[in-house]
């Protein structure tokens, strides 16, 4: 059963042994790596008699540490000035290394035998170890079989050809019906490399020839991702590069941004009519104008305070940026606080367009959070009063609503004492 220690929850392991290491018992931790994050250390004594040393407990425990070093010491070979690691009685996959054939320098060649039963030959360790090799027999073997009839991907293998050196090649037709080609062996036995002669690549690259993007029709490819296309426009043949055709980045050879420019020189009614006073939500430039002083910082905070920083739409709260506050009736000028409200980015953003509708919408808002509606009775009753009011020429806006609040009888605020003012 796993001991731990109360006080930093940490594993004990005093008296455990790991490979040739023995814990002896905990030391001081240490702070290791970039982020200095502490580590527990362990004294540990090693069946080679050495001195005692401090490892990482992690490295006890992953296997990463299994001696003070003389494990690794009796499995490596001196040669010059390096030490290499002796491979001897090793298995790399079908290769059995035997002995230790020669050196050069650093380098150093051993004595394999592979289970094909061919002969042993030298091999150098660093392909050994990397699996950079293949047992010159087996690959014979696989050389010496007869692929003829056989088929590999696309291709159809005809007949063997004449070696090449030491490789074998082969005659093999693809199913486009091009020209015969003479492939090496092992691009057909090797790891399925055999697909096609390259057919399945032109394949993909014609599937758009034909297609018409915007104004432009595909008519050629060219190279890589290049076709040549042709304008409606008859400008001509262009060079268009195939991404930005199906992205429909790219429409025309540049003559529907031209007439574009002409549309908006000459206020034509579409895209161009739509801009400055021909559009239907035109107030004259206002949004041009600068925000009076009053609308600052204090009041923004006072309006987003009151609607519990949260959106008066969606009830997004905010999290690390700060809501917009909106004008009820689009007038930069009227920063009463019951003409402001609280609106995430996205909900601003809709707010441009149907103005009307929005502007009825924050109305009834403010109206049933004042009043604590709830039903569409009630609701209604207010609006009523708040008309007739509006017909005595009330001009105070707060008046009016407290007035409307006590006549509906949904809340009980005694009616403040308005002095009805007349029309100047």
């Amino acid at each position: 059963m796993a001991r731990f220690n109360a006080q930093h929850n940490i594993e004990d392991l005093t008296g455990r042994k790991y490979r040739r290491l023995e814990v002896v018992k905990r030391v001081k931790n240490r702070r290791i790596g970039k982020k200095q994050k502490a580590a527990s250390y362990w004294l540990c004594q090693c069946d080679c008699g050495s001195d005692p040393k401090e490892i990482k407990g992690g490295s006890l425990k992953q296997g990463l540490t299994e001696s003070c070093g003389c494990l690794h010491s009796e499995k490596s070979t001196i040669v010059g000035k390096a030490k290499l690691i002796n491979l001897k009685g090793e298995r790399f996959g079908k290769l059995v290394v035997s002995r230790q054939a020669k050196t050069r320098g650093i380098k150093i060649w051993w004595t394999v035998q592979c289970d094909c039963g061919s002969d042993p030959y030298e091999i150098e360790s660093y392909k050994l170890r990397n699996d950079r090799h293949q047992c010159p027999g087996c690959s014979t073997a696989v050389a010496a079989k007869d692929l003829t009839g056989e088929q590999f991907g696309r291709w159809t293998v005809i007949e063997r050809t004449k070696n090449r050196g030491n490789r074998v090649f082969w005659l093999a037709q693809c199913s486009c019906g091009s020209k015969p080609r003479a492939l090496r062996s092992d691009y057909f036995t090797n790891k399925g490399n055999a697909t096609d002669c390259g057919c399945v690549y032109l394949e993909g690259k014609q599937k758009i020839v034909g297609q018409k993007f915007g104004r432009f029709t595909v008519k050629k490819w060219l190279h890589h991702t290049q076709y040549l296309c042709e304008c409606s426009c008859g400008s001509g043949p262009k060079e268009v590069d195939g991404c930005v055709l199906i992205d429909g980045r790219t429409k025309s050879c540049g003559c529907l941004q031209i007439e574009t420019l002409l549309q908006r020189e000459a206020g034509s009614r579409g895209f161009a009519g739509l801009t400055g006073a021909d559009h239907p939500n035109w107030t004259g430039g206002s949004s041009f104008f600068p925000y009076p002083p009053e609308f600052n910082k204090l009041l923004k905070k006072a309006v987003r305070d009151r609607d519990g920083r949260s959106c008066i739409v969606c009830g997004y709260n905010e999290n690390g940026r700060r809501h917009s506050i909106h004008h009820i009736d689009y007038d930069k000028k009227n920063n009463n606080m019951r003409n402001l409200v609280t609106l995430c980015v996205p909900c601003h953003t809709k707010t441009n367009s149907n103005r009307a509708k929005w502007q009825s919408i924050f109305e009834r808002l403010m109206i049933e959070r004042d009043f604590g509606l709830k039903s569409e009775s009630k609701f209604e009753q207010v609006i009523s009063e708040l008309n007739k009011l509006k017909e005595l020429c009330y001009y105070d806006t707060d008046a009016l609503l407290d007035d409307a609040a006590a006549l509906s009888g949904i809340v009980t605020v005694p009616p403040k004492q308005f002095q009805p003012s007349l029309p100047m």
